[in-house]
Formats: structure tokens, sequence, C-alpha cells
């Protein structure tokens, strides 16, 4: 039976869709992305990701046309995946465990194709994701989000919407309060939507509040949250942020896996380094707690997370480089840590 602990709240409701504006005169780029991760402990609840390996690499080439004349950007991406799902537990309808693993060797070919246009305050960004290999994990995924920006009054406004069909294997539960064995869903249909204002205060203050909302009806209910964060530049070089956010799972809502409602309250604080026009150096540290209720048998639960993130990104004429490292650790020793780097050519 899949072992899926509150750890995995802070990913399951707190995805984001992110990606750049567009600048006119933006030239034509490629680039490469490698990154690590491990993890020990159970596997994640995640709204777009149903399956979290305790292990993998994630190879991605991306490829992106200038910004044309009629306002419109081609993205291409290919990215191999490669995970260790020997931790991934099935449970079968007699009671008997089985591995993912044993079944699947994790190796996956995804694609994804991007357009952004732009005209005057609207940017538009779209993207669609595929799995192209055969694989029981297989998922399809499109995103779409608009910024409107109101130079006049330094603000903008964005909305974004993320909607994917996911596939897992065949593998069964049994109920905490009536103690029957159920079956789970073989497809997931997660979504989740966000609505961010960014403000500019004056020359040295900046704000950004998000209200979200997601489902996953097919085992989750459904969520709302809202977060803050605020942005403070101490000099020409560095600045200081912080932010909190809050998410609450729907009571009204049936539950249909085996665990209660969750909670979730995070906060961090950070800051940013500009040693050189060509470097900048990003560092955060944060914790979130998360509360899942009683349900039948399973007792409430209180796991607090923490977290350091740091990033490193060097610009250089037509070449930019990043490397970035995160890591995560729970009061009941669950680890998580990921490691990437990447570069980007303009041609």
């Amino acid at each position: 039976m899949r072992n899926l602990r509150p750890l995995g709240l802070l990913l399951f409701l707190t995805t984001v869709f992110v990606v750049s504006i567009p600048s006119w005169g933006e030239a034509p780029s490629v680039g490469m992305v490698v990154s690590s991760f491990s993890q020990t402990g159970a596997t994640h609840l995640n709204l777009l990701e149903n399956a979290q390996a305790s292990g993998g690499q994630q190879t991605s080439i991306k490829a992106s046309s200038g910004l044309m004349k009629q306002g419109l950007r081609l993205n291409l991406s290919a990215i191999h995946l490669s995970r260790d799902l020997g931790d991934y537990s099935l449970m079968e309808r007699n009671g008997s465990i089985t591995s993912l693993g044993d079944r699947f060797d994790g190796e996956e070919q995804m694609a994804s194709f991007g357009v952004d246009y732009v005209k005057g305050p609207w940017t538009v960004n779209s993207e669609i994701r595929q799995t192209l290999s055969q694989s029981p994990l297989s998922q399809r995924q499109g995103s779409l989000k608009v910024i409107y920006q109101m130079p006049r009054w330094g603000s903008q406004l964005s909305l974004s919407h993320v909607r994917a069909i996911q596939d897992q294997p065949a593998s069964f539960y049994i109920d905490p309060e009536s103690f029957a064995t159920k079956a789970r869903a073989t497809q997931l249909r997660p979504a989740i939507t966000r609505l961010t204002y960014d403000q500019i205060h004056s020359e040295r203050w900046k704000s950004q509040l998000t209200l979200m909302g997601g489902e996953r009806p097919e085992d989750r209910p459904r969520h709302l949250g809202a977060g803050y964060r605020l942005a403070y530049a101490m000099g020409d070089t560095w600045a200081l942020h912080a932010g909190a956010e809050a998410i609450r799972e729907s009571r009204s809502d049936q539950l249909k896996d085996s665990r209660g409602y969750f909670d979730l309250d995070e906060f961090d604080i950070g800051v940013a380094i500009e040693p050189t026009y060509n470097l900048i150096i990003r560092a955060l540290v944060g914790t979130a707690i998360e509360r899942e209720s009683k349900r039948g048998s399973v007792p409430k639960q209180t796991v607090g997370t923490d977290k350091i993130d740091l990033q490193v990104e060097y610009r250089k004429a037509r070449l930019s480089l990043f490397l970035q490292g995160n890591l995560q650790e729970t009061n009941t020793k669950l680890k998580a840590s990921q490691l990437s780097g990447g570069a980007t050519w303009e041609i």
C-alpha cells in the first residue's frame, strides 16, 4: 500500500506554474538542465506528480524562438526522466504488497510545446506536456497564464491555471473507518488555479498577494489558500524578502483514500545578493507545519518540515548558467534533497 505521509502536502498544495515574461528583441535560445533528487522516507502527495520516487535524475533540453513581430514566441522541450520506484508500493486486493519498481524501470520520455504571446500590457503563456513513452505513470498536462501589467500604478495582475490527466497503476487500500478493502483510482485529474497581484510600493518596497484553489477529485478534497510576500531592497546590490502561506482542505468533501484532512502553514525568509553585474545569489530558509486530522484508526498527526534553498545564477554575453540546491527534513526524520544545474545559450 502506498504510504502517503503529511510531508507531501507541501508539494501537493503549493505547486506553482512559473514562466518568464518575454521582452521585445529577445533572441532565440537553446538550453539544457540536469537535476538529481533523492528522498529518504515515504512518498509524497503531489498535485502534478502522482508518483514520488526515492531518487532519480531528469534531463531536459529546451529550445525557444525569439519574440517575433507578431508578438509570438515558441518553446519546445524534450525531457528524459529516470526514477527509482523500488519504494513505490502497491497493495493487491488480497492484501499482498508488491513494488512498482519490479514492473517498471522508471525510464520515461516526455515533450512539451509552449506559446508566449505579448501585446501591449498583456502577456499570455501556454504550454502542453505529455509522456511519449509507455509508462504506468504517464501524464498529459496543459497550463495557461495571463498577465496584465499596470505600470502607471506599479502593479501587475496574473491568473494561471494548470490541469493534468495522470495514470497510476491499479492498487488497493484499507479504509481506516470501515476497514474495507477499496480500489484506488487509476486515473487522476488534478487542477490548480492561482490569482496573483504584485505591487511596487516604493523604490525599496514590493509585495505580492496570492489566492489559490485546487482539486484532485478522484482521491483528495478541494483546497483553498492564500499567501503574502514582502520584499525590501536594502541597497543597490541586495534585498530581503519574507513570505507566509496558509492552505486548507475542504471538510465538506468526502475523503476517498486512507488519509485524513490536511492543513498547511508555511513561513520563509530569504535574501538576494548581486555582488557583480553578472552574478546573482539567492538563499532561503523556511518551515512548513502540516496537520492531518484523525480518521478512524489513523491518529491526528502534525509534521514540521524545515527547508533550505540556494541558487547561483551567472550571465555573461549570450551565456547563462545556474546551479540550485535544496534540502528538506521533517521532525519525523524524513529527508529530501535536489540538485540541479543548467545552461542557456542565445543563438
